[in-house]
């Protein structure tokens, strides 16, 4: 996006049996869906594409509604995506709205993800001013109209969260804008009904 003088790449991906006639494509490591997202993603950085944002439906990495263990169709994609530093990494599916931090993963004290606690060393920045290829930002945007859920603060995982809004926090229905140019991508809560959550971030370079 744009087609004749591309600023971003979005790939859009199946994982977790959301695809109704199929079983959800297959993102462990060595699998071709695999492989053909890793293909996305470097072909973009290789053609000087500045962004790069990948979308699915279900989450992987977010704040539970409930205290179960939620749902990860693939630690392996999950880790792929933040491995490759993808710009911003987009989430539907909760019905809430949850940004996290930056995060990265480095080989000494953050190697991989896991969905089942928090790591403080794969947070490389927590505000709203982000840089560019230090790591991967991912948002759970899903407030279109339906019944909000709500967000359990006992959930570890809300370490890697900057910010959270759902059915027992600000109640806000809305849509995430997503402004780009070439040195610069701006994410932003506007808010349509309900409450009056808000949230922007920016990543520079």
């Amino acid at each position: 996006y744009p087609p004749g003088a591309p600023l971003a790449r979005f790939i859009l991906i199946s994982p977790g049996g959301i695809v109704p006639i199929v079983a959800g494509y297959n993102y462990s490591v060595g699998s071709a869906d695999y492989n053909w997202l890793s293909q996305q993603i470097d072909g973009a950085r290789s053609a000087g594409i500045p962004w790069v944002i990948v979308g699915m439906h279900e989450p992987c990495l977010y704040i539970n509604y409930t205290t179960s263990p939620g749902r990860c169709s693939s630690l392996d994609l999950l880790n792929l995506l933040v491995s490759k530093k993808v710009d911003l990494i987009l989430y539907g599916h909760e019905r809430n709205y949850q940004a996290s931090k930056q995060i990265a993963l480095n080989p000494t004290t953050c190697p991989s993800l896991s969905t089942s606690g928090y790591n403080a060393n794969c947070v490389v920045n927590a505000t709203t001013q982000l840089t560019k290829g230090a790591g991967s930002v991912m948002v759970v945007t899903s407030t279109g109209g339906q019944p909000l859920f709500r967000v359990d603060t006992k959930d570890p995982k809300t370490g890697y969260f900057r910010t959270w809004m759902g059915s027992n926090i600000n109640p806000t229905w809305g849509v995430t804008n997503i402004t780009i140019s070439a040195t610069q991508l701006t994410t932003q809560f506007v808010g349509t009904s309900g409450g009056p959550f808000s949230d922007s971030f920016t990543i520079g370079v």
